[in-house]
């Protein structure tokens, strides 16, 4: 994973410790980051949350069933839950299509249809509390840090600043279908047609309106990790999650992907059409 996102995997000690605590300065690391703003929103977020998170881990039993609370309460924050869960299959869609180890696959998805009606109820649970006044500490505290982040990024866009990694360029897309077709070992309609064309990727990336809840997902998956859960535990909830939604509501989440692409495609060729009358 670190050769993949350009970092030198040698320069760290990897080997496996068991009930051992070592002494790591802090290194701020702004090449794994688009720019120094985002490193810096990270930085005080880790601070922001480590109280919420502190309370997370001392409840050692529910902290997965708790963090796929926040995965429910961001969609609500940021769209409603099939808008919102699409980033969630489309995170889960590109690790499941390369994962080698396809047991680990299928078991993730037989644990989902095993517990499907308690994610079911969790679920409308968050969906019921989002609408009170007053919601559980859990999901008031993660509120509130929703609403500090989403004015900080807000303000970083109206500066300008560059807050997500995005696709800058049809090369850039090609490279990324060159490294599914590489990569992939099952079929994914979701990776299909986010790479079915140069345009999709660019114009997403270049679309305002979606990095406000990228950058509030991405702080979501931090979270996850300061709550003592893994980077398979992220993903298992990201199936979670967006299967919860695809099946409550009777919808595919890769159709309102293309919906929101064809809409995106549509504006801009109106906006190409507008600057050539100028």
């Amino acid at each position: 994973m670190l050769l993949l996102d350009g970092e030198d995997p040698s320069s760290d000690d990897y080997r496996y410790r068991v009930n051992e605590i070592r002494w790591a300065p802090y290194q701020r690391v702004p090449q794994a980051a688009p720019s120094y703003t985002t490193v810096a929103m990270i930085e005080d977020f880790l601070q922001d949350a480590r109280s919420l998170a502190v309370w997370t881990i001392s409840e050692p039993d529910a902290v997965r069933l708790n963090v796929l609370q926040l995965y429910f309460w961001t969609t609500l924050f940021c769209n409603d839950l099939p808008h919102g869960s699409v980033s969630y299959k489309s995170h889960w869609s590109g690790f499941a299509a390369s994962c080698r180890n396809r047991a680990l696959i299928d078991r993730i998805r037989l644990s989902y249809s095993d517990r499907a009606q308690q994610f079911a109820q969790i679920m409308c649970q968050v969906q019921e509390c989002h609408r009170e006044a007053a919601p559980p500490y859990l999901l008031a505290q993660w509120q509130s840090l929703l609403e500090k982040y989403s004015r900080r990024v807000s303000v970083e866009i109206s500066r300008g600043a560059e807050l997500t990694p995005r696709m800058k360029s049809a090369a850039d897309v090609r490279k990324g279908r060159e490294w599914v077709a590489r990569n992939a070992v099952e079929e994914s309609d979701f990776l299909n047609l986010l790479y079915e064309n140069d345009e999709n990727l660019v114009l997403l990336g270049q679309h305002h309106g979606a990095t406000e809840p990228r950058v509030l997902t991405n702080l979501l998956y931090i979270f996850v990790s300061l709550a003592g859960l893994s980077f398979l535990d992220k993903m298992c909830l990201c199936h979670y999650a967006y299967r919860t939604v695809e099946d409550y509501f009777h919808c595919n989440l890769t159709d309102i992907a293309n919906d929101t692409f064809a809409q995106l495609r549509a504006r801009n060729k109106l906006a190409v059409s507008d600057a050539g009358l100028r």
